[in-house]
């Protein structure tokens, strides 16, 4: 199925090849280049969201195997460092917070700051001991290399972000081309079937020209309250929003566990209740409607962390 834009292409040009016949034709403003320069616009806009999309995934895959690294070490480095210390060690205490198995990102982010920092008091311990004993590394990954790794997570988690926001510029950028030029071709077919009657070659010329209304674009389902009810989470959504939507889905993703959006239908007028989940985790939520014309509208994400104790 083509996309929305796509659609306003194809009108576009067998507009663009009926507008030919007579090149001097204008309609307000529109002239035949500016029609094509608005064909440039929109491909060139389509070409773009294309190429955000992929830096997005792209992006989002890597934010999400930094957490996936750190999840899975950090257990591990705890093993190690606790098979380091002497019964007696007070740090011991200390160890047996890192097996904790985090369940959120937030939760990774606590524990790999503890791990770090342990690290850290353990190698000076040994460093202090006479003889000086080495640093303990792990699977060939030192503490300092580990402590890199886990300072260029912000970043990571920024270029996400600007990612994402770039996506969203781009997106609207699309639906302002698609929506110029559907404009114009609109307004075009209308003109010239005034100034050309049937039985001319132009007014002839209009049944190469699709003139089928087309499918309104879905709008946006909008959330109206996420609210915690035991441990799960129960959805409402702004009365008469999602209009013209065929299909209207909830997303929900569990930050650190799902490595993709869950999909439910959207209860539009009872509401969704989704979960249970577990204390501390963070559940990303929204919304996802379309119909033939646009597969995809998605509402701003909201994140919600699961309250109770951990």
């Amino acid at each position: 199925m083509p996309a929305f834009w796509q659609i306003t292409e194809a009108r576009g040009l067998q507009t663009q090849g009926v507008w030919a016949l007579s090149p001097d034709f204008t309609v307000g403003k529109a002239t035949l280049a500016s029609h094509e320069a608005g064909l440039g616009a929109l491909r060139d806009a389509a070409t773009a969201l294309e190429d955000l999309d992929n830096l997005l995934d792209a992006a989002d895959a890597d934010l999400r195997a930094e957490y996936d690294y750190f999840k899975a070490i950090n257990p591990i480095i705890a093993g190690r460092l606790g098979g380091e210390l002497a019964d007696e060690d007070p740090l011991l205490g200390d160890i047996g917070q890192l097996w904790i198995n985090p369940s959120s990102r937030p939760a990774i982010e606590q524990r790999t700051l503890k791990t770090a920092t342990l690290w850290v008091k353990i190698n000076a311990a040994r460093a202090a001991e006479i003889p000086p004993q080495p640093e303990v590394v792990v699977r060939l990954t030192t503490a300092a290399a580990y402590q890199a790794r886990w300072e260029a997570l912000p970043a990571k988690r920024l270029e996400r972000e600007a990612a994402a926001g770039a996506q969203r510029t781009g997106n609207s950028l699309l639906k302002a081309a698609d929506k110029a030029l559907d404009r114009t071709n609109k307004d075009w077919h209308q003109a010239w079937k005034s100034e050309f009657p049937a039985g001319t070659p132009e007014g002839d010329a209009l049944a190469g020209v699709a003139t089928a209304k087309s499918t309104p674009r879905p709008e946006v389902l909008e959330i109206a309250t996420i609210s915690q009810e035991g441990l799960s989470l129960r959805v409402t959504y702004v009365a008469g929003s999602g209009k013209h939507a065929t299909v209207r889905m909830l997303d929900y993703q569990v930050e650190g566990v799902d490595g993709d959006f869950q999909q439910v239908a959207a209860e539009v007028a009872a509401g969704n209740v989704i979960g249970p989940f577990l204390p501390g985790q963070s559940v990303r939520v929204r919304t996802d409607v379309g119909n033939s014309r646009a597969r995809s509208r998605r509402s701003a994400e909201q994140v919600v962390t699961i309250s109770g104790a951990e």
